[in-house]
C-alpha cells in the first residue's frame, strides 16, 4: 500500500490476510509467504475505510468515501474478476453516506453499514438493495456488530453511545452510555451479543 491501511480481516481459514487502505486498494496477503507480493483484489474512487468477511461465502465486502459497498470473491486460487456485485444509495450523492464500519453474516447474504449519516443500514446482498435503516445515533457511526442469528445489531457512535438494535422489530432495545468521547471499536465473541467489548477515544 502507499498510504494508511485502516482496516483488516483474516479469510480462507487463516490463510490469507485482506487489507483495505486511503489508497483506495483492497489486497490479500499471505501470512505464510512473507516474501511473496500482495494481490490486489479490487478498488474504490475514494478511501477505504471498512471491511466484512463471508466465511461461507469466502467473500470480503468493502466499503468507503466513494459512498459504495463492493463484494469480491476471495477464495483461494480464483483471481479477482471485479466485484461480485456493488450495494449504494442510488440518488444520494451526499459524503455523509460513505461508509465508515462493515459487518455481515457468515453467509454473506446481509451487510450492516454505519456512516457519518449517524444511521445504520441493512442490506441484501443477493437482492442488491437496502432492506432497512436503523437511526437514533446523533453522530457518526464507526462501528457495527451483527449477530449470527442476524437478529440483533450493535452500533458504536462518536456520540459516545453504543446502541442494540432489533433487526425484527427495526427498533432500538439499549443505549450503553458508559464513555465519554467516541466509540471507535466493537467486540464480541457471543452469538447474541450477551458480552461485548468497546474501545473508545476516552
Amino acid at each position: 500500500h502507499s498510504d494508511w491501511v485502516n482496516d483488516i480481516v483474516v479469510a480462507n481459514a487463516g490463510q490469507t490476510v485482506v487489507s483495505a487502505s486511503s489508497d483506495q486498494a483492497v489486497r490479500a496477503w499471505s501470512p505464510f509467504r512473507p516474501d511473496e507480493q500482495a494481490q490486489a483484489v479490487g478498488a474504490h474512487a475514494d478511501y477505504v475505510k471498512a471491511l466484512a468477511y463471508s466465511e461461507h461465502r469466502e467473500m470480503v465486502i468493502s466499503g468507503g468515501l466513494d459512498r459504495q459497498i463492493k463484494l469480491w470473491d476471495v477464495g483461494q486460487g480464483r483471481p479477482s474478476n471485479g466485484p461480485i456485485c456493488s450495494l449504494q444509495e442510488f440518488g444520494n450523492a451526499s459524503p455523509s453516506s460513505s461508509v465508515y464500519a462493515l459487518a455481515c453474516n457468515k453467509q454473506g447474504s446481509l451487510v450492516v453499514s454505519g456512516s457519518p449519516e449517524n444511521i445504520v443500514r441493512v442490506w441484501d446482498t443477493r437482492a442488491g438493495r437496502q432492506l432497512t435503516t436503523l437511526p437514533g445515533h446523533t453522530d457518526h457511526i464507526r462501528a457495527v456488530l451483527l449477530s449470527d442469528d442476524t437478529e440483533l445489531v450493535l452500533s458504536g457512535s462518536s456520540d459516545t453511545t453504543v446502541k442494540l438494535w432489533s433487526m425484527r422489530m427495526r427498533r432500538c432495545l439499549s443505549t450503553y452510555s458508559q464513555h465519554s468521547n467516541s466509540v471507535w471499536s466493537l467486540h464480541s465473541t457471543h452469538p447474541r451479543f450477551q458480552t461485548f467489548y468497546s474501545a473508545s477515544r476516552d
